[in-house]
C-alpha cells in the first residue's frame, strides 16, 4: 500500500471520531442515590498519580462524564463537569484488601455543590497493577442513601483532586 493511501486513511479515521482523539479511561458500575440523585452509570474512572498533601495516598475518582485523564490533570477540573456526579474514594495504602469508613478509607459524593462524606462504607480493591489500574468495589451509606458498585479505575499519572 503506498503511503499516500496510507495518510488518506488517516485523515478518514480522525474525521471518522471528529477530529477529537481523547481516549476516556477506566470503567464501573454503580447503582444508588444520593440527596434524591439517582445514579446508573459510570462514564470514566481513574486512579490519580498527584493526590494533595495531607490526602490519603491512593485516590480514585468514579465520574459520571466521560472526562479524560488530560483533563482530571487540571486545577479545578470539577467545575467544568456542571451537575455530572462524582464519587472521589481515598485509601490509606495501595494493597489488595477491604478498607473501611470511618477508618482506613473516606469516600466523597461530589456534584455541583453538594459534597457529603460517606458516613460508612466498605472498599475492597481486588487487584493492583502499578502504573495502570486498580480495581475493586465499594458500598457506601450516606445517612440513609446508598452507592454502590464496582471500580476499573485506570491510572492517571498527572490526575490531581479537584
Amino acid at each position: 500500500m503506498s503511503w499516500r493511501l496510507w495518510a488518506v486513511l488517516a485523515v478518514l479515521a480522525v474525521l471518522a471520531c471528529g477530529g477529537d482523539n481523547k481516549v476516556v479511561g477506566g470503567s464501573g458500575t454503580v447503582s444508588g442515590s444520593v440527596a434524591g440523585n439517582s445514579w446508573t452509570h459510570i462514564a470514566a474512572a481513574y486512579w490519580i498519580g498527584k493526590p494533595a498533601a495531607g490526602s490519603p495516598p491512593v485516590i480514585l475518582f468514579l465520574l459520571e462524564a466521560p472526562l479524560d485523564c488530560p483533563t482530571i490533570s487540571l486545577l479545578n477540573w470539577d467545575k467544568t463537569i456542571g451537575v455530572s456526579q462524582v464519587l472521589e474514594i481515598g485509601l490509606s495504602e495501595a494493597a489488595a484488601r477491604t478498607f473501611h469508613v470511618p477508618g482506613d478509607g473516606v469516600v466523597a459524593y461530589l456534584r455541583d455543590t453538594l459534597n457529603p462524606d460517606a458516613d460508612s462504607a466498605t472498599i475492597t480493591a481486588t487487584a493492583i497493577n502499578p502504573m495502570r489500574n486498580l480495581t475493586g468495589t465499594f458500598d457506601a451509606m450516606f445517612r440513609t442513601d446508598r452507592l454502590q458498585g464496582t471500580f476499573d479505575a485506570a491510572y492517571c499519572p498527572t490526575g490531581v483532586e479537584p
